[in-house]
């Protein structure tokens, strides 16, 4: 530590004191290292120091400490290993006490972690769920239209940014004329125009018949759909990880855009943990109830394995069903039968042992609606907090009034609502598989009575409400004239 005063240096201290095997990183050049550093008037000055190995990385956390005359050392707080090669970056805050780091995996897959430096024992990192880049591959059926199959994936929020579209347009025109300043709306019809150019160079040399003029259109809306596939991806490399320290939002740095990370509540994280990682979830996390928190594991677990088994086309039954205002209990029910008539893998005979695990399936499964209800007694904090700086505070405001913020709340909004949705249809045939076992279940007349008139019902309510709030999250809003009532 150097004294940018005084010119003199302060401290010195060697990392591999830190390191359990240090023989190995001395005989290897110091290359991928990093240093972050943190401070809050209440905790000081923290550092965060990563230390590269071709084997491993070790994140070591320290806190500096002042003694008399200008004398300072490093108070080793936690040491974090992790086997993961190529660290982007990282950066940690005081006000949870967590470590934030960004990788790239072999596969060039963006991959985020977090753990918490003060008290994790079991030194077990946190994954973070990244949205992957859209379909490779889009289906279109024989009674869809081509064009808009494409069209409302192109444009469907969040899936690609104007850049990546306007690029993949210039590309198709041969670089002839330039994309600038277009609104959403301008800019698909301009997107329809260039591939209907595409189509039209090709038609005029022959007559084609109908059939072959549609796969002519799905030929073209394939090639400039894999365009703006390329430049996303290109424009999706990460560069760095930034965490707020006064509202801990963390957020991705990209090479096009911004991407804002959103936390999980209970039910979502148990849902889309990595199913190695839910073998191990601290139970103590779930509920203060040994059995109850195993309970809602196992329950978990079903869901999980009936998610897995669900064929897309009873996924889509289910979508269409809700988008036709059909009720979700009758859809289920038919496709549990779907599902028990075509297991040739055993996997309902699985489900039904995981099932009959869980000693309290009712309680599971009340446990797990409840952290799905909004309709609770929530006291929601209103005030601002005003022992932040003033320029902190008007930063904030800026932020969240921004049209970004609202873009990031819609996000966020359909991302729960999605996830939501899943869990709730699984769970309703889950029930209705609880029903159709009946004294099987082991649970009793009385709560397979209770299943069928209070949860199914309240299941299938929910599973609808995440449909419609989904639906709307994803809706393009279309501006309103000032002077319109």
């Amino acid at each position: 530590m150097w004294s940018y005063k005084d010119q003199m240096c302060l401290m010195v201290a060697d990392m591999l004191e830190f390191v359990p095997v240090s023989k190995e990183i001395r005989q290897t050049a110091g290359s991928g290292h990093k240093l972050r550093l943190a401070f809050s008037s209440a905790s000081g000055l923290y550092l965060g120091v990563y230390l590269h190995t071709p084997r491993q990385g070790q994140f070591c956390m320290f806190q500096l400490v002042c003694a008399e005359s200008n004398r300072y050392s490093l108070d080793h707080i936690s040491s974090l290993f992790t086997n993961q090669e190529t660290l982007i970056d990282f950066n940690f805050t005081l006000a949870t006490m967590e470590v934030w780091a960004l990788w790239i995996d072999d596969e060039n897959q963006t991959i985020v972690k977090h753990i918490n430096f003060e008290h994790n024992q079991a030194g077990q990192w946190n994954p973070v769920l990244v949205n992957p880049l859209p379909e490779e591959d889009l289906h279109v059926d024989d009674e869809q239209d081509p064009q808009e199959t494409y069209l409302e994936c192109l444009f469907a929020p969040g899936n690609f940014t104007v850049a990546a579209i306007s690029k993949a347009i210039q590309i198709l025109r041969k670089g002839t004329g330039r994309v600038v300043d277009l609104s959403w709306e301008e800019l698909r019809k301009e997107v329809t125009l260039t591939v209907e150019r595409e189509i039209k160079s090709t038609t005029n040399e022959y007559n084609v018949s109908q059939e072959d003029f549609r796969q002519l259109k799905i030929e073209n809306w394939c090639k400039f759909y894999t365009c703006c596939l390329q430049y996303q991806e290109t424009l999706s490399h990460p560069l760095a990880l930034l965490v707020h320290p006064h509202t801990n939002m963390v957020c991705l740095l990209r090479k096009g855009f911004l991407s804002f990370l959103a936390s999980c509540s209970l039910a979502e994280h148990l849902y889309l943990v990595p199913a190695e990682r839910l073998l191990t979830e601290d139970e103590s996390i779930i509920s203060d109830d040994v059995d109850a928190a195993s309970d809602a594991i196992s329950l978990v677990q079903c869901l999980r394995m009936i998610a897995d088994y669900i064929s897309d086309d009873l996924a889509y039954l289910m979508e269409t069903s809700c988008y036709h205002h059909q009720p979700p209990e009758r859809i289920s029910e038919q496709i549990l039968q779907d599902m028990i008539a075509n297991d040739v893998d055993n996997i309902m005979e699985n489900i039904q042992n995981k099932l009959h695990a869980i000693r309290n399936p009712v309680q599971a499964i009340g446990f797990l609606l409840g952290e799905m209800d909004y309709e609770t007694n929530m006291e929601i904090e209103k005030t601002v907090d005003l022992t932040q700086p003033l320029n902190v505070r008007m930063n904030l405001s800026a932020l969240y009034g921004s049209v970004t913020a609202s873009s990031v709340v819609c996000q966020a909004v359909c991302k729960i609502s999605a996830t939501r949705f899943l869990i709730c249809r699984d769970l309703l045939i889950l029930q209705h598989l609880l029903i159709r076992l009946g004294d099987m279940a082991f649970i009793g007349v009385g709560q397979l009575l209770h299943t069928q008139q209070e949860l199914i019902p309240r299941t299938a309510q929910m599973l609808s409400s995440y449909y419609m709030i989904r639906w709307g999250s994803q809706c393009l809003a279309s501006a309103v004239p000032v002077d319109m009532l």
